[in-house]
Order: structure tokens, then C-alpha cells, then sequence
């Protein structure tokens, strides 16, 4: 999974042009996982950036949680097509 690879890249090529428009990108500076941290955000997506926070404790962030409900109670947008990753 390193940046610019041709695996990234084919996938990114068979990605529908809408697709990070179906998600909630969240990130921060201190991501020991997702580095760089800019590489957490799908092109189209929705960003929350919370500073100072590592890969992990995003999932315990108070902002992260209370956008994960509002998520679930939204009315579905109807699903995502599947792309194909077989070659």
C-alpha cells in the first residue's frame, strides 16, 4: 500500500467518480498508522479533521462518535456499486 504504487493507483482508476462522496473522511497530524495524515481523505468526501489525535484514539474522540450517529440515523443513499478488484 505505498503511495503512487500501481496498486493504488488501479484502484483509484476503478473507483466511480462519486465515490468518496459516500464517506466521512476523519484524520489527524498524530496518526501513527495513516501517514501521511492527507492520505485519509477520499477525494469528495466529507473531512473532519480532529488535530493532535492518533490513529486510535480517533475511535474514542467525542466529535468522531457523535458523527457516527448522526451517520446511522440518516436515511440510506442507496448503495455503493461494487467494483471489481480481480485481475
Amino acid at each position: 500500500m505505498r503511495g503512487d504504487s500501481e496498486w493504488l493507483n488501479q484502484m483509484a482508476r476503478d473507483e466511480p467518480a462519486q465515490f468518496g462522496g459516500h464517506f466521512d473522511c476523519l484524520y489527524g497530524h498524530c496518526d501513527q498508522i495513516v501517514f501521511p495524515a492527507e492520505t485519509a481523505i477520499l477525494p469528495g468526501a466529507r473531512v473532519l479533521h480532529l488535530p493532535a489525535r492518533g490513529h486510535l484514539q480517533l475511535v474514542f474522540e467525542p466529535q468522531a462518535f457523535e458523527r457516527a450517529l448522526q451517520l446511522l440515523e440518516e436515511p440510506a443513499l442507496g448503495s455503493l456499486q461494487t467494483v471489481s478488484r480481480a485481475g
